[in-house]
């Protein structure tokens, strides 16, 4: 409401995840069209394209992990399975209401179809974690038809981290190959957060691997949610909790964590956690905004890195 007039705005809450709105109503249209933009620049609405992907070698029992896996952090849930002549398929639900579809053939072949939201992205990370790095680099290649080998995935992450990269578990190095494929993708998009959602899953895996090796207990080890060890402080920057300070014997590891888990927070958690009903798809608009963001990710990595002693 302003200067006594009223804006009216129809929400739909679709049944993939996304969002429609509908200004088309009440007695002030052109305001409730201003409305609608304005949730549109600042919430960030849109209708995202189809995603596809197909992984080669993907067992039974990778598939039961992949289930195990998006119903513990996702709480999604296998709504329909249906067993045909040379495959299965799945369908998939979280919370949010994104659908995934699972075609797991004979041939151990699995197509991931659906909306590239925030369970689709999961999914794909998932299984990028279990297959090689050459695989990954294939498949990322044949997906988006694009020309880009592992020597230069290997070699870009180098000239970004020069410090961090020999550090990093070479699964993480897989779950950052696709922020690096997609970035050569000279299409126009609606939307351009499936290419930082990698990059940010990757700075969550560094977090993770600096807590198992500079952790002493199995309670920072193999902590469950990251945000558990966090408190706000009133700078609204995101500081480690005294216990697990020192839990973790190192004051530059700690400083480390924080920058890292910051930029993790800070990012990850607008574009990929929708919290109920009434939030919006969240989207980044431009591709420049979404390299801009990889970059700072891969930054952060190894200059949080390289201050901690060796």
């Amino acid at each position: 409401k302003k200067d006594s007039k009223e804006a009216l705005v129809i929400f739909y809450f679709n049944r993939d995840g996304t969002t429609t709105i509908d200004p088309n109503v009440g007695p002030n249209k052109e305001f409730s069209n201003k409305f609608c933009q304005f949730i549109k620049e600042e919430c960030l609405i849109t209708n995202l394209r189809h995603g596809s992907i197909s992984v080669l070698d993907i067992s039974d029992n990778d598939l039961k992990l992949l289930f195990e896996y998006i119903e513990e952090i996702d709480r999604a849930n296998v709504l329909d399975s249906e067993e045909r002549d040379g495959f299965k398929i799945y369908t998939v639900k979280s919370p949010y209401r994104d659908v995934v579809t699972l075609t797991h053939y004979d041939t151990k072949t699995l197509l991931v179809q659906g909306h590239p939201l925030y369970l689709f992205q999961e999914i794909k990370i998932f299984l990028y974690g279990l297959l090689p790095l050459e695989r990954v680099v294939v498949t990322e290649s044949e997906t988006y038809k694009i020309d880009i080998k592992v020597d230069q995935i290997r070699d870009e992450l180098k000239a970004y981290m020069p410090t961090a990269f020999g550090f990093l578990e070479d699964k993480i190095i897989k779950i950052l190959t696709p922020s690096l494929s997609l970035r050569r993708l000279d299409i126009e998009l609606e939307d351009y957060s499936c290419f930082v959602f990698p990059a940010l899953k990757g700075i969550e895996g560094y977090i993770r691997q600096l807590l198992q090796i500079k952790g002493v207990t199995k309670t920072i080890q193999n902590l469950n949610r990251l945000g558990a060890i966090f408190n706000e402080a009133s700078s609204g920057k995101w500081i480690l909790c005294e216990w697990a300070k020192s839990d973790i014997p190192c004051e530059d590891t700690c400083f480390a964590l924080e920058g890292a888990y910051n930029i993790y927070r800070s990012k990850r958690h607008p574009y990929f956690h929708v919290k109920n009903q009434i939030s919006t798809t969240p989207i980044i608009w431009k591709k420049e905004d979404a390299d801009s963001l990889v970059v700072e990710v891969f930054e952060t990595i190894e200059k949080t890195y390289s201050h901690i002693p060796k």
